[in-house]
């Protein structure tokens, strides 16, 4: 009996683990994407020694495959965060707190949602429309995109901010003193 309940404390700590690590790599990974990859990808030449030619769709092309990728991730690494804290919900710990890493992980996973189902589809049909020909490149150009696109930014922006409240929430704070142990203190 007692090697059960070892086991399954055990598998719930390499869940926590993985779970964790999931979400720091995915946090990470936003973050480069959004610090490096972008301002190489779309400000290259002023970057690099050499002349690079390549057109603004094609870099936004681009980003936008990469965007596809990460999509799949967060959505992935958002729906482990749900499914762990439902698993780890007979765990001793606060109500309050296991209540909100829930809602989080739940926020996290709806927001993911978000971007790759509506925003990030909608950029890509906009350039499949672009390349067909149904459209002009001057779309990309209008107030209208513009404003969407900038949406899309700020949803980025949120969702690696709740991603980091739900990591640094889900370490154990430490149990308060009893009463008698203060006085031993």
């Amino acid at each position: 009996m007692n090697a059960r309940i070892y086991d399954k404390r055990t598998a719930m700590q390499a869940f926590k683990a993985i779970n964790l690590f999931s979400l720091a790599a995915l946090i990470g990974i936003e973050l480069f994407l959004g610090i490096a990859v972008a301002k190489i990808i779309f400000y290259a030449p002023a970057l690099t020694a050499e002349s690079v030619v390549v057109d603004m769709f094609a870099r936004g092309s681009l980003m936008s495959a990469i965007f596809v990728a990460l999509g799949y991730v967060m959505i992935a690494v958002s729906g482990l965060n749900l499914l762990y804290e439902f698993a780890n919900l007979r765990e001793n710990s606060n109500k309050m707190q296991k209540i909100s890493k829930i809602l989080l992980a739940l926020l996290n996973l709806a927001l993911s949602l978000l971007f790759f189902l509506y925003y990030t589809r909608q950029i890509v049909q906009a350039q499949e429309a672009i390349m067909q020909g149904l459209q002009g490149v001057e779309v990309l150009a209008s107030a209208e995109f513009r404003a969407f696109h900038a949406q899309s930014e700020r949803l980025v922006k949120v969702l690696v901010v709740l991603q980091m409240v739900l990591f640094f929430v889900s370490f154990r704070t430490p149990k308060p003193l009893a009463k008698d142990e203060h006085k031993a203190i």
